[in-house]
């Protein structure tokens, strides 16, 4: 079972899903209670949690596509 924090993190990134969109994320963040360094690591946990998917499979598998391309960029990146 999801805490409140983390289900209304999740409502969040549902919410405004978009880069452009990211001050309006920090300040439901911040309306949270949590920096936005905090937020993302909770949400990072959440991405490998079954529950969360099963709570939000839409939105935690669109972060598990997002981070994973990222990371795929930073590896490229890296290596080169």
């Amino acid at each position: 079972m999801l805490t409140d924090t983390e289900e209304q993190l999740l409502e969040v990134w549902r919410r405004w899903p978009h880069d452009h969109e990211r001050d309006r994320r920090v300040n439901a963040f911040r309306e949270l209670g949590l920096s936005e360094v905090r937020a993302l690591q909770v949400v990072n946990g959440l991405l490998t949690s079954r529950v969360a998917l099963e709570h939000d499979p839409v939105t935690v598998s669109r972060l598990r596509r997002l981070r994973d391309s990222r990371m795929r960029g930073v590896r490229s990146w890296v290596t080169s």
